[in-house]
């Protein structure tokens, strides 16, 4: 399969997901969000700049915004996300601690290791469906 047809198979994949994570917030899923947090929290820099890969609206950006003196680099394939993403980043005023990337992972517009952390909530190669 071409990357092309792989990256769109991922974006139609997650547009259904778009609508559900326009409205979700950290703390909507109580019991998820703090399983999720406490698996990567203890790795995250108290400071530095931090990619979230796969980042979808943005709720980890933001977390991660509040309990860190940090700023994120967030990157989704998805549009309908990210539009989300800066709606909320706007209404917020976090603009100057987030950037907001559409791409993959391959197409991050910064040299290899710019960043202190990678968060990667990516995991769908969708290779067989």
């Amino acid at each position: 399969m071409a990357n092309e047809e792989r990256a769109e198979r991922i974006v139609e994949y997650h547009r259904g997901e778009s609508e559900e994570e326009y409205y979700r917030e950290v703390g909507d899923d109580a019991v998820y969000d703090e399983i999720t947090w406490e698996n990567f929290e203890p790795f995250l820099p108290r400071q530095g700049w931090i990619l979230d890969a796969g980042g979808g609206a943005g709720v980890w950006s933001r977390k991660m915004i509040e309990t860190r003196n940090c700023s994120v680099a967030l990157l989704d394939i998805t549009g309908e996300l990210l539009k989300t993403a800066k709606n909320r980043i706007r209404r917020d005023k976090l603009g100057e601690r987030i950037e907001v990337l559409r791409g993959d992972i391959r197409s991050v517009p910064h040299p290899d290791m710019s960043f202190d952390f990678v968060l990667s909530g990516a995991g769908y190669l969708l290779e067989n469906r």
